[in-house]
Order: structure tokens, then C-alpha cells, then sequence
């Protein structure tokens, strides 16, 4: 990933591997986990992905809410996913990030869902190098277009 990586992409990698650690740890709890991510180590998180900061508060808003929500999340993903696919076929990391554009693209202004989904395509190329991404794309697409149609018309 590039030297110019913002703070809300950061927020968005990071809070992808968040919630694929906390789908893995059975006694998960989202405090715990952004306690984590925010305390000493968050340093050396962020160089790995070429990151000088983070956005603290979209990180934890990100995790927060698609940990509170992954089951409301789950569904809407299965609304648009093909029918061949369930949420429990797809790689836990492409899970955790669906999970977290998914919720976002729910909180946001109907004029950007194609910038985000951009971010979350790229994330996800620098997490897979096969067909991931493009599954990413189209299910973010889909569910964009059914969270915000007004976007897509004109």
C-alpha cells in the first residue's frame, strides 16, 4: 500500500482486521478488541499499511457497530449476494470486511457510496490477490444501489 495512506482508510484496514479477530475469539467483546487496536502496538498496525494515523473514532464506530450488528449485516450481505453464496462460504477476512463497508455504507451520505466502495475494493486487493476483490465490488455495488438508489439515477 501507498506512503499516502489516509486516516479514515487506515480506520477501514484496521477495522477490517478487528472484526475478522474478534469472528475468530470466541469470547469476543468489541471494547476489548478496539482497547487493542488503539493502545501500544497501534503503531506498528499502522506502518504495516504505509499509515501515519488513523481515524480513532470511525475505526471505532466501524467495529463497534458492525460487531453490534452482524447479524442485520449478514442478511442485507445475503440480499445481494448470488444465490450460490452464504455468508459462512465467504473467507473470514472478505467477511470482516463486508461486514464493516456494509455497515458503513448504511451510516453515510447517499452522494459517496461509490468513493467508499472504492476504498473497500482496494482494501481488499491488499488483503487478496485472486477474485476476492471483485466479489467485494459487486456485492458493495449491489448493496449501494439498494441502500441508496438516488446515487445511481442521473
Amino acid at each position: 500500500m501507498s506512503n499516502a495512506v489516509s486516516p479514515k482508510f487506515a480506520a477501514r484496514v484496521l477495522a477490517a482486521q478487528a472484526l475478522y479477530q474478534l469472528e475468530t475469539n470466541e469470547d469476543a467483546r468489541a471494547e476489548p478488541a478496539i482497547a487493542e487496536y488503539l493502545g501500544l502496538r497501534q503503531k506498528d498496525r499502522l506502518a504495516t499499511i504505509g499509515a501515519q494515523a488513523m481515524d480513532q473514532a470511525l475505526f471505532r464506530d466501524l467495529v463497534t457497530g458492525a460487531f453490534a450488528e452482524t447479524e442485520a449485516l449478514d442478511n442485507m450481505l445475503l440480499g445481494v449476494l448470488n444465490q450460490d453464496w452464504t455468508i459462512e462460504r465467504l473467507d473470514p477476512v472478505l467477511r470482516a470486511l463486508l461486514r464493516a463497508a456494509a455497515y458503513e455504507l448504511g451510516q453515510v451520505d447517499a452522494k459517496v457510496p461509490q468513493r467508499l466502495i472504492a476504498q473497500y475494493v482496494q482494501i481488499a486487493q491488499g488483503f487478496f490477490a485472486g477474485k476476492e476483490p471483485g466479489l467485494a465490488n459487486a456485492t458493495l455495488d449491489a448493496l449501494a444501489r439498494a441502500l441508496h438508489p438516488e446515487a445511481f439515477n442521473g
